[in-house]
Order: C-alpha cells, then sequence, then structure tokens
C-alpha cells in the first residue's frame, strides 16, 4: 500500500469516515496530527472479561498501542459496539481512547482519557491493538531449552516416580 499522509483534523470530523462526534478531548489531544494510511489487517480484538480500569487492561491484556491511522483503519468494518484503544499524542503520552457506534446518529463517537483515570470499562468492551503483548511470537534461545535428562532429573525431584529412563 502506497504510504498516504492524513491528518487528524479532515479524517476524525463529523461526517467523514462514519464519524457522527467527536469529543472535545479527542480535538486537545490529537487534532493537527498527521498519521498514516494503513491497512487494518493484523488487528486484533480482546473482550473485556470483567468492568476493569486501564491499568488492570494494561496488565493483564497488555494491548500494544495503535496509531490514529490504525483506529481509522479498523473502525471502517468494525461491528458497532464499543472498542478501547491505547494511542500515543505527538508528545509520546499515551491515551486511552474509546470509539463506540452510536445508534441514533447512525456513527462512531470517539473521545480520551488518561490512562491513569480510575473509572471503569464495561465487561464486554472490546479492546483493539496491533498485537497483543501475551500473544507476540516469541523464539526460544538455546538457554530455553530443557535436556530430557534434566527434564527427567525435576521429575524426580518433584516427588514423582520415572517408570522408563531413556
Amino acid at each position: 500500500m502506497k504510504k498516504i499522509k492524513l491528518y487528524s483534523t479532515k479524517e476524525f470530523a463529523v461526517g467523514k469516515n462514519g464519524i457522527s462526534y467527536v469529543r472535545d478531548n479527542f480535538k486537545e489531544k490529537f487534532y493537527g496530527m498527521e498519521f498514516e494510511e494503513v491497512s487494518a489487517e493484523g488487528i486484533e480484538v480482546k473482550k473485556l472479561p470483567r468492568d476493569m480500569n486501564d491499568t488492570a487492561i494494561q496488565a493483564e491484556l497488555r494491548p500494544n498501542p495503535i496509531t490514529l491511522g490504525d483506529l481509522l483503519a479498523f473502525l471502517k468494518d468494525a461491528p458497532h459496539e464499543w472498542y478501547i484503544c491505547y494511542i500515543k499524542d505527538e508528545r509520546g503520552v499515551l491515551w486511552a481512547v474509546s470509539a463506540c457506534w452510536d445508534s441514533d446518529s447512525g456513527g462512531w463517537g470517539v473521545g480520551v482519557r488518561s490512562v491513569g483515570y480510575p473509572s471503569r470499562w464495561g465487561a464486554g468492551s472490546r479492546v483493539v491493538s496491533r498485537e497483543f503483548s501475551d500473544t507476540q511470537k516469541r523464539t526460544l534461545s538455546p538457554s530455553d531449552t530443557l535436556t530430557l535428562e534434566r527434564a527427567i532429573g525435576m521429575v524426580k525431584m518433584a516427588g514423582y516416580k520415572v517408570i522408563k529412563e531413556l
């Protein structure tokens, strides 16, 4: 895909890209930012198992920050739900961004809050990330491997009986 520069002020505007309202806090944090058009391919979504604040979401689900381009691409075909994602502003400050479908206006509403805000997101809300840290592919190094002999020794130390050793 050819890299196309987009501007938050234009792309996250009422009446464009399915946006029906933009909260002032979103405008304050992100309006004027430049970003690239991207594909939604590779974006993952996890459902909150219970009411959780941002600290708990970061610790348990471990979403990686996305970009404004990721959010815009995702919302184009996303089911009409409530979504939470984490986006850095131009200074590198991480913000919790919400995007929810408003059936009355027939479009997405976007807003922002501090990740330190104590309020909880409702169970069933969906968290959007390019890749969740707990699901990142990990390459094993030689120190991560366990020899058969060492495994057998560990089993014996745990109090289990080894029936047949190789």
